[in-house]
């Protein structure tokens, strides 16, 4: 696998900026897809992709996150809260746009994020280790998690 970059850390937001093989219908597809995204995110996920619409994410009895939908752009754009117990509200953006030469342009935009800076590098981490999980179902590959190998790399950061 070609190793894709790391993400923009700055002043409570994280951003990916990542190109994948696939076009922008597969992609759009598994972000806003309940069986996909909660195959590529192992949870189970829960997406109602329209204008105050809920999203949940469980990973099990331990963590779950919901939000509200608050923008939406089918095939384009899908924009929620991130809300998690015990941690800020925050913001998840999610841009698709046709890459030059093919492919997808995938942009990842968490923002409004106003927990400490070690916990903002573990969760930039998380979404590389997720975003990683999604190619390889866009691929129709398998996924091996290297979440404990990013968090050290994005510690050092």
């Amino acid at each position: 696998m070609t190793e894709k970059p790391s993400a923009k850390i700055d002043k409570g937001t994280i951003g990916f900026d990542w190109e994948v093989d696939q076009d922008p219908q597969a992609v759009w597809a598994a972000l806003s897809t309940d069986e996909i995204a909660s195959r590529w995110l192992s949870c189970k996920a829960t997406i109602d992709a329209v204008p105050g619409g809920r999203v949940r994410f469980g990973w099990g009895d331990e963590e779950t996150t919901e939000g509200v939908v608050t923008a939406v752009e089918t095939g384009r754009i899908l924009e929620y809260t991130w809300e998690q117990p015990g941690e800020d509200t925050s913001r998840v953006r999610w841009e698709i746009q046709p890459a030059d030469g093919g492919g997808t342009r995938l942009l990842l935009t968490h923002t409004d994020l106003t927990r400490p800076q070690d916990k903002v590098k573990e969760l930039a981490a998380g979404w590389h280790d997720f975003l990683d999980a999604l190619v390889a179902e866009l691929n129709g590959t398998s996924h091996t998690s290297r979440h404990d190998e990013l968090l050290e790399r994005y510690a050092k950061s």
